[in-house]
């Protein structure tokens, strides 16, 4: 009876700090350019050097992407920006289809360690990523 109790008690402590549940999301339009840019604000992560941020793109008209072979309506990415060298990283990217069912996903998992590899594309300047970056410094700074 006692571990049946300690169980229970183990149980509702756990559900009860939230450990178990979803984190909210806040996704904020950043921009439209043919299609809508959106970053999650209330994920936002800023570590040292690091940014992480999930942007969703959701496009006017379908995608085709061969290597997924279905139209692609809405983009979910997860960056990693290192705004000291203005370079970033994808770690993750999910698909999705028109009524927003998951068509493919990737994690891309990087153990480059120099900062040149680790994060392999520049942000370029008036780049959508130059604007995601500049949004998540806003949100970040406030």
């Amino acid at each position: 009876m006692n571990n049946k109790l300690l169980t229970c008690f183990i149980l509702l402590l756990y559900f009860s700090t939230g450990s178990f549940s979803q984190s909210k999301e806040d996704w904020v339009k950043i921009f439209e350019n043919g299609k809508l840019v959106f970053i999650d604000k209330a994920n936002i992560t800023s570590i040292d050097n690091e940014i992480f941020v999930w942007a969703f793109e959701q496009y006017n008209e379908p995608i085709d992407l061969k290597e997924i072979g279905k139209d692609i309506y809405f983009i979910k990415t997860r960056y990693v920006i290192d705004k000291e060298i203005s370079r970033y990283k994808i770690d993750d990217v999910i698909y999705f289809d028109r009524d927003k069912n998951v068509v493919k996903s990737f994690h891309y998992n990087s153990s480059y360690q120099d900062p040149i590899y680790k994060y392999n594309l520049p942000i370029i300047e008036n780049s959508e990523m130059e604007i995601i970056l500049k949004k998540c410094l806003e949100f970040t700074t406030h």
